[in-house]
C-alpha cells in the first residue's frame, strides 16, 4: 500500500460512535437538562442568594449529566480530532467514551491527585501579518474537565459581564457589535456623533495574563463582597503551569517542555471565558472618568430669562410670560393654541438635553442668567463609550484632552491583571476629519452630507480582495471541473455575504456582482475550449459555436431580465453532487447584489442564562440570521420542532429538515422545510434510514415526518413471506 493512503480498516476505526446515553435519551434531552441547572444558578446569581449559588456550583459539577454532556462537547465539538501529547487514540467508541467520564469523575472526587498533561502547541500565521500566534491542545482529559467547567463558568460569566461586551458569548455576534458600535455613533440625541476614537491594542492579551490574577478571580470570585470559589485551586493552578511542547520546533526546541509563568493557552475550551472575566469591569473603570466630570446641574433659567418658543421660525409664545417653573403649562398652552409640540418638550428643554432645533421647532433664550449652553458644553466634552469585542476595545469620546485619562486608567486597570497597551497600535483617530474606525472587521467612517452627520459601516478594502482572490485561485484549482469550482466558490461567498449582509454593503455587494460575473465568464470560456469539438481550424466558426454553448448550456432562464445573463451549472454534468435533488436543472452560483442587506435591532446587558433575558434575547436573535434559515426560524418561534431547544444563541448548530423527505418524492419548498438542531435531525435522519416504523410515526405525530410509515408498512408487507 502506498504510503499516506488509508486502509479500509483504518478508515472504519477513525468514524466516531455516536454518543448514547446510558439513560437511553437524546443528546437533544441531555442539553435541556443542562440548561434547566444553568438557568437555576442564573436565577441565584440574579438574587444574590450566594448559600444556593455555592451549592449549585457543585451540584453542577458532580453530577453525572454535566460529566456525560462534557464528554459529548469534547468529542464532538470543531477540533475534536487533535490530539494531545498523551493521546494515543481519538475516544470513538461507546466503552472509551465512558473511560474518559470514569476519569473526570476521579478527578472531581479527589483534586488534589490531578496532574495536567503538557499543552501541543503549534504556531499558526496570523491573517495580514507576518507574526505568529500560539495555539495549544490539551488532551482529552484535560479538555472534556475545561468543558465540564465552562458550564458554570459561561453562566457567572454572563450575568456579571460588562454591557457592551461582545465576543465568546451567546447572542453576542460580530454583527451586534458593530450595530452597537453604529447606534452609539448616530443616536446621541441634541449632539454631533464623537469626534474621536482611541483603537486599544492589548498586547498578547492571551499569552500575558498573569496567573496570580486568575487564580485569585477563580477561587475567590467576588460576588456581592462574598468569596466563591468557581475552581478548585489545584485544578487552575495545574492548567496554568503544565507547560507546553513545540511539536515541530517553529520556536522553542522541539519535543522539550517549557514551562508557561503566564498567559493561558489559546486553543483550551475555558480560556476565552476566562480572558473575558479578567476584562470584565474594564466598561466600569472608563465610564467613571465620564461620571466624574458630568454636570451637577440642568440649564439654570430664571424669571429674568426670556424663553421664546418658535414653529417655523414663528414666534408662538413666550415663556416668561408662564410659569416657566412647570412644563405641564408650557406645553398646555402650545396646544391651546392649535400646535402639538414633540413629547417632553420643555422638560428636555430644562433638563438641558433638548437641542435648539427639532423639526420645525426651536427656541431662544433672551438673558443672561441662563447657563443651559455650558451645561451642555460640560455634558457632550464629558461624553465616553466604551465597546469591547473580546480584547479588541474601542473607546469614543469628545475631548482630546480626555485621552491622558483614559490612556493612564487603562494603564491602572491593566497592570494588575499582567497586561499592557501595544503604544503602537493603540491610535486615536479624529472622526470629523475623515479618519475610519475598524472593528470586528468593519470599517466605520462619519460624513456629513447636506449639514447632517451620516455614519456608514461595511466591508474594509482588504477584505474585499481577499475575497476575490479566493474565488480567484478556487476557479484556477478546479478549472476542468466547473461543478466542483461552483460548490466550492458559494462555500466561500456565502459565509462571507452573510457576515457582512447586516452592514452598509449594498454597493460592494454590487460591485463584487460585476466582477464575479466578469471572472466566471472568463471560467466557463476558457473551460469550453478544452473541449474537444472546439478543436477546429476556424476561429471565426469557433467563437461562433462557444458562445452559442455559452448562453445555451449555461443560461439561467428567468423571468428577472437582470439576473438571465447569470451563469450555472447544469446538474446533468454531475448528477452525484448533493445539489442533484433540487428542483431547479441549474446549480447557480450565488450573486452578491440580490443579498438582502437588513441591520436588524438588538439589545444589550442581558444574560443568555436567565430565563426572563433568554426570551427577549432569542427573539431579537432571529432576525439576525441570513435568508431562509430566518424565515424558518420565524415559522418554529426560534426552537427546535423535535426538542424546543433555542436555536439563536449561536451554540446550537441549526440544520434544514425535510418533512417529506427527497429521497421519497419530498420536495425543495418552504412548507416541507422545518429547522432542527443537529442532534435531533441526526436521529430523525438515523430512524428514517433504519427504517425504524415505531419511531417514524410518533415523528409524524408531532409533524416532523410526513407520510413515511405507510410506504415502510407497504414495503414490509410485500417482502413479508405468505403463509400457506
Amino acid at each position: 500500500m502506498r504510503k499516506g493512503i488509508k486502509s479500509k480498516k483504518e478508515i472504519v476505526k477513525s468514524v466516531r460512535e455516536p454518543y448514547l446515553l446510558p439513560s437511553g435519551n437524546s443528546i437533544a434531552w441531555l442539553k435541556l437538562e443542562i440548561l434547566k441547572m444553568q438557568t437555576q444558578l442564573a436565577v441565584a446569581l440574579r438574587n444574590n442568594n450566594i448559600v444556593n449559588v455555592r451549592r449549585l456550583i457543585s451540584k453542577i459539577i458532580r453530577s453525572n449529566l454535566t460529566q456525560q454532556f462534557a464528554v459529548y462537547r469534547t468529542i464532538s465539538s470543531s477540533g475534536a480530532k487533535s490530539k494531545g501529547i498523551q493521546d494515543k487514540i481519538r475516544p470513538t467508541t461507546h466503552e472509551q467514551y465512558e473511560t474518559l467520564r470514569k476519569d473526570l469523575w476521579k478527578i472531581i472526587k479527589d483534586p488534589n491527585k490531578y496532574k495536567a498533561t503538557p499543552l501541543k502547541r503549534v504556531w499558526l500565521p496570523k491573517p495580514n501579518s507576518k507574526d505568529l500566534r500560539p495555539i495549544s491542545v490539551p488532551n482529552y482529559v484535560d479538555r472534556a474537565l475545561q468543558h465540564l467547567f465552562l458550564i458554570v463558568l459561561e453562566v457567572i460569566s454572563e450575568e456579571h459581564a460588562d454591557r457592551f461586551s461582545f465576543g465568546f458569548r451567546p447572542f453576542r455576534s460580530p454583527g451586534w457589535a458593530a450595530k452597537a458600535l453604529t447606534t452609539q455613533i448616530w443616536s446621541r440625541k441634541g449632539f454631533e456623533p464623537p469626534k474621536y476614537a482611541m483603537e486599544i491594542d492589548i498586547r498578547k492579551c492571551f499569552d500575558s495574563i498573569s496567573h496570580n490574577f486568575i487564580t485569585e478571580l477563580m477561587t475567590k470570585y467576588d460576588i456581592q463582597g462574598e468569596k466563591v470559589e468557581i475552581i478548585n485551586t489545584h485544578i487552575i493552578q495545574q492548567w496554568l503551569k503544565c507547560g507546553y511542547i513545540d511539536i515541530k520546533g517553529t520556536i522553542s526546541p522541539k519535543d522539550t517542555v517549557i514551562p508557561t509563568i503566564s498567559g493561558i493557552p489559546q486553543g483550551g475550551p475555558i480560556s476565552p471565558t476566562i480572558a473575558n472575566m479578567v476584562l470584565d469591569k474594564l466598561e466600569e473603570r472608563i465610564l467613571k472618568i465620564s461620571a466624574d466630570l458630568q454636570p451637577t446641574t440642568g440649564s439654570n433659567i430664571t424669571e429674568f430669562d426670556n424663553v421664546i418658543w418658535k414653529y417655523e421660525g414663528k414666534e408662538i409664545i413666550c415663556s416668561i410670560n408662564t410659569d416657566i417653573n412647570n412644563t405641564t403649562i408650557i406645553n398646555k398652552t402650545i396646544r391651546d393654541l392649535g400646535y402639538d409640540p414633540p413629547k417632553g418638550m420643555a422638560r428636555l428643554f430644562y433638563k438641558g438635553t433638548w437641542i435648539h432645533k427639532r423639526g420645525p421647532w426651536s427656541y431662544e433664550i433672551k438673558g443672561t442668567s441662563s447657563t443651559i449652553t455650558s451645561y451642555r458644553d460640560q455634558k457632550n466634552a464629558a461624553y465616553i463609550f466604551i465597546i469591547r469585542y473580546a480584547d479588541d476595545v474601542v473607546i469614543l469620546f469628545n475631548s482630546i484632552e480626555l485621552e491622558n485619562k483614559i490612556k493612564t486608567t487603562l494603564n491602572e486597570f491593566l497592570t494588575p491583571r499582567g497586561l499592557e497597551l501595544n503604544p503602537i497600535k493603540t491610535q486615536t483617530k479624529s472622526l470629523h476629519t475623515g479618519d475610519k474606525i475598524t472593528f470586528v472587521g468593519y470599517e466605520f467612517s462619519i460624513i456629513k452630507k447636506t449639514g447632517k452627520w451620516k455614519v456608514y459601516n461595511y466591508p474594509p478594502a482588504s477584505k474585499v480582495l481577499n475575497i476575490k482572490q479566493k474565488v480567484h485561485e478556487l476557479f484556477l484549482k478546479y478549472k476542468f471541473k466547473p461543478y466542483i469550482a461552483f460548490y466550492k466558490v458559494n462555500a466561500v461567498l456565502r459565509g462571507w455575504l452573510n457576515y457582512y449582509r447586516t452592514a452598509n454593503s449594498k454597493a460592494v455587494f454590487q460591485t463584487l456582482h460585476e466582477w464575479l460575473f466578469k471572472r466566471t465568464y472568463k471560467f466557463l470560456t476558457v473551460f469550453l475550449r478544452q473541449n474537444k469539438k472546439y478543436r477546429i481550424k476556424s476561429q471565426r466558426y469557433k467563437k461562433k459555436i462557444l458562445g452559442h454553448d455559452l448562453w445555451k448550456d449555461f443560461r439561467f432562464f428567468s423571468v428577472h431580465k437582470s439576473i438571465s445573463k447569470w451563469f450555472g451549472i447544469p446538474k446533468e454534468m454531475n448528477p452525484n453532487t448533493r445539489w442533484s435533488k433540487l428542483d431547479s436543472p441549474i446549480y447557480m452560483l450565488i450573486q452578491p447584489k440580490f443579498i438582502e442587506v437588513s441591520t436588524p435591532s438588538f439589545i444589550s446587558g442581558l444574560s443568555a442564562y436567565h430565563p426572563d433575558d433568554r426570551i427577549k434575547l432569542g427573539e431579537k436573535a432571529i432576525y439576525w440570521r441570513p435568508g431562509l434559515i430566518k424565515d424558518l426560524l420565524i415559522k418554529s418561534k426560534g426552537v427546535c420542532k423535535n426538542c424546543n431547544c433555542l436555536l439563536t444563541d449561536n451554540s446550537t448548530d441549526i440544520e434544514i429538515h425535510h418533512i417529506k423527505p427527497l429521497k421519497y418524492d419530498g420536495k425543495q419548498k418552504f412548507t416541507n422545510l422545518a429547522v432542527l438542531c443537529k442532534e435531533c435531525h441526526a436521529e430523525v435522519t438515523a430512524a428514517v434510514k433504519s427504517k425504524n416504523i415505531d419511531q417514524i410515526i410518533l415523528y409524524e405525530q408531532n409533524k416532523i415526518l410526513l407520510n413515511i410509515s405507510d410506504l415502510f408498512i407497504a414495503e414490509a408487507e410485500q417482502t413479508t413471506p405468505k403463509e400457506v
